[in-house]
């Protein structure tokens, strides 16, 4: 097809060095992306792009009825907002240009003209943003899977909501909504704090705002064959924030960018089985089955594993998840290959970890010896009772030995002995943690890409 200049299309993001290395004897699909024509080259052989930041962006929040029956005021449920940040690391600094073949080069899906208003129903929405998935657009999949979960988060008294107790992800019934003046549109819920242990029967009132909903739960409770239509859209969006970290790994964006993907993916696996949970024990409707709770908790668990594998400190989470994936699927191939591999990295780091510990300990030594050197030459200075002696050992630091009666020289080895301590215990563990943090961040050591 014919390209103008200034027109706005669908085009393979450019792929790094160490990414097409990362790719190598792997069926991994480039990933696209919205782009600006600037320029045509060599007879229209070739394009100057102007990539679109990867970061997605949100819909306009369409007008509400009332507080007693709405969606959530909220921009993303989950995705990281990145957009709103007046930074370095704003959407306008992290464009990229790249001169790509105009044959690669494809136009935007008829639902993405600039002038489209919001979806009005969350079953178009997921089916836009399975298309875009399809294309490997993970941004704008992301966006309209965003808006289907906003349409399908819909706050009314008897609803049942999700809120985040002490760290976990509890279940409420809606009350009674109180939408006071002064509070820009949000409002205070009373609600019923539910348990999803079928034998605890007690239950706890409390009132929380808006800001403090995770989520709406829907009445769509599924079937027997498949997850609620909230539940899959949750599962795809949590893989395009997978997707999306990788990405911002690959170009070498803002460090904390790819780490909030991946909790904003942990939350929507989360979402995905608080979800799964509550219709299993029979709340979210008569079609609900444990069959169907077991195909969500897989996918989730599978899901919720590989964001935890990449966070740091986060592996005895990841393992934890697989297994119990396991548990529901004893043959499944891909929590299997996870596991192993996540035991590699362990394993790996671990060696890495004992080998940093060596080497710096290795340095203290040196320096603790060649500080004990300098100081018996400077005490040994016109003092013709204080005899040395060589060590003749070419992998040691040539170093004196002593050999008097003085008091001062058991409180120069009792001082060194408690510096050597306090680094090796205290000051090498904390450098070797923040060095390997470091590296796992910039990508230095995530080979498993």
């Amino acid at each position: 097809m014919s390209q103008k200049v200034a027109t706005t299309v669908r085009a393979p993001r450019p792929l790094r060095d160490n990414q097409r290395g990362s790719n190598e004897g792997k069926a991994v699909a480039q990933p696209t992306g919205r782009a600006l024509i600037l320029a045509l080259n060599e007879g229209d052989q070739t394009a100057s792009l102007l990539f679109e930041d990867p970061a997605p962006q949100p819909f306009p929040l369409s007008p509400t009825a009332g507080g007693r029956k709405r969606r959530l005021n909220k921009s993303f449920l989950l995705v990281p907002h990145f957009g709103l940040r007046k930074d370095v690391n704003s959407v306008e600094d992290n464009a990229e240009e790249e001169d790509v073949p105009v044959s690669s080069l494809t136009k935007l899906l008829s639902f993405e003209s600039g002038d489209s208003s919001p979806q009005s129903d969350a079953q178009s929405a997921k089916e836009h943003a399975d298309a875009l998935l399809r294309l490997q657009d993970f941004s704008s999949a992301a966006s309209f899977y965003e808006e289907a979960l906003s349409l399908t988060s819909v706050l009314s008294i008897g609803s049942a909501i999700v809120l985040n107790r002490s760290g976990r992800a509890v279940v409420a019934d809606v009350d009674c909504i109180d939408e006071e003046e002064g509070m820009g549109g949000r409002c205070s819920i009373d609600v019923t704090y539910l348990s999803l242990d079928a034998a605890d029967s007690e239950e706890e009132e409390g009132t929380v705002l808006e800001k403090e909903v995770l989520l709406c739960l829907s009445s769509d409770s599924g079937n027997d064959k498949s997850p609620s239509l909230q539940e899959r859209i949750l599962l795809n969006l949590s893989r395009c924030l997978l997707r999306l970290a990788e990405i911002d790994v690959a170009g070498k964006r803002a460090m904390h960018r790819p780490a909030e993907y991946r909790r904003a993916a942990v939350l929507g696996c989360t979402l995905a089985l608080t979800s799964a949970s509550f219709r299993t024990l029979g709340w979210g409707g008569p079609t609900s089955s444990p069959a169907t709770g077991s195909t969500t908790e897989e996918k989730a668990l599978i899901l919720r594993a590989a964001a935890f594998s990449d966070l740091p400190g986060k592996s005895k989470n990841a393992q934890a998840d697989l297994r119990r994936s396991l548990k529901i699927n004893p043959g499944c191939a891909q929590a299997k290959r996870m596991s192993r591999d996540l035991n590699f990295r362990d394993a790996r780091r671990k060696r890495t970890d004992k080998k940093l510990s060596k080497e710096v300990c290795r340095w203290v030594q040196r320096a603790t010896d060649a500080a004990e050197g300098r100081g018996a030459v400077s005490d040994n200075d016109g003092e013709s009772e204080h005899k040395l002696s060589d060590v003749s050992d070419n992998n040691v630091l040539w170093r004196p030995v002593r050999f008097h009666d003085s008091s001062t020289h058991g409180n120069d080895i009792s001082r060194n002995a408690v510096c050597v301590f306090i680094v090796s215990v205290f000051i090498m563990p904390a450098v070797t943690i923040a060095l390997y943090r470091w590296l796992l961040l910039t990508g230095h050591m995530n080979n498993n890409k």
